[in-house]
């Protein structure tokens, strides 16, 4: 079983009283930048809570606060790999996932502490995304969709992975109608280039190939069939 775990507007709700009394350093210029806000359209938006996503050290802000957070759990549940409830924690930023052998163990015991060591910081668990998952059913963790089908363990890229990527094709596309085509494909590349390698990176890219190859017929080969048909035979 998997708990996935969805904290709610994780970077606009982290504490900033939380954070600052646990940095070990200088915490004068931290408080500042917290406190800073910021200007949309000549406003000021003060920031009383959160830091902005997308921010260069909100990675880092993230992490600061669910640093902690496997420590916990083994603190909490010392004698759960040795009893057979097989828990693991991944996590990546505010993205983490638990795993055990128990769906009501995960639910009654592992979320409760979950929500008290969010709570401290300022987070909250999303009610509507965060559940417990059979892994024949998988899951999405990343982009990529994680299963086991007949014993065999299987990883594509998520639907909504998959049909965000597509949609960006479509986009570049139709957004380059009149261009010429040396131009597209300059601009098209870095996409197409960028998804080859999250997939042979992962470890089996092979699922995740077929997975692509299904999509093109009717959402990326014929727009781009559209394309080259204005080229000449012999630049193809």
């Amino acid at each position: 079983m998997v708990l996935e775990a969805e904290i709610q507007s994780c970077f606009d709700k982290i504490s900033h009283d939380w954070m600052i009394a646990k940095l070990p350093t200088d915490k004068a210029i931290p408080q500042k930048w917290l406190k800073a806000g910021f200007v949309y359209q000549n406003e000021l938006f003060p920031t009383e809570a959160g830091t902005p996503q997308g921010g260069i050290i909100s990675p880092v802000a993230a992490n600061v606060t669910l640093d902690g957070l496997e420590a916990m759990l083994a603190q909490k549940f010392p004698q759960a790999k040795t009893t057979g409830l097989k828990m693991h924690m991944v996590r990546y930023a505010d993205d983490f996932i638990i795993t055990g052998n128990s769906k009501e163990w995960l639910e009654q015991e592992v979320r409760p502490a979950l929500v008290e060591f969010l709570a401290e910081r300022g987070l909250v668990l999303s009610p509507q995304k965060t559940k417990v998952t059979h892994i024949e059913d998988g899951f999405d963790f990343l982009g990529w969709n994680i299963r086991k089908y007949n014993g065999e363990f299987l990883s594509k890229p998520s639907t909504a992975n998959l049909k965000a990527h597509l949609e960006k094709i479509r986009e570049i596309i139709k957004a380059n109608k009149s261009a010429k085509q040396a131009n597209l494909i300059r601009q098209l590349n870095p996409v197409l280039r960028r998804d080859r390698c999250r997939r042979v990176n992962f470890s089996n890219w092979l699922c995740g190939r077929r997975v692509m190859g299904r999509q093109p017929g009717y959402l990326v080969v014929l727009p781009l069939n559209r394309v080259f048909s204005r080229l000449p035979h012999a630049a193809c």
